[in-house]
């Protein structure tokens, strides 16, 4: 995703910016006067990049999160966890691969 992208995402979202050019954008330089945002963002530059680090990479994000949430509250209203856990990711994995299928025809 672009740096402009990244920002305008991110000033809609609240999520931080993953591009750290993203800074360096007008709605990029808006977000980190928040000297909140300004510290986490400036702890995400000082962390060491590993799949760990770079946590959910994946347009299908907003849905996948949304159907583990549902999965989630089923458990606590007394489904099996790992029946509502595999139910989520089942979820996840369809929800990718149908942003993979769209995001193609782009």
């Amino acid at each position: 995703m672009s740096p402009h992208a990244q920002a305008l995402f991110s000033k809609s979202t609240g999520y931080l910016f993953a591009n750290k050019d993203a800074a360096n954008e007008p709605e990029g330089k808006e977000i980190l006067t928040d000297k909140n945002i300004d510290v986490f963002y400036k702890q995400l530059n000082s962390t060491p990049l590993s799949s760990v680090s770079l946590g959910c990479r994946t347009g299908a994000f907003p849905l996948i999160r949304k159907d583990v949430i549902a999965s989630f509250n089923d458990a606590l209203n007394g489904k099996d966890m790992k029946d509502a856990m595999k139910a989520a990711e089942d979820k996840a994995a369809t929800d990718i691969a149908s942003y993979n299928k769209a995001a193609a025809k782009q």
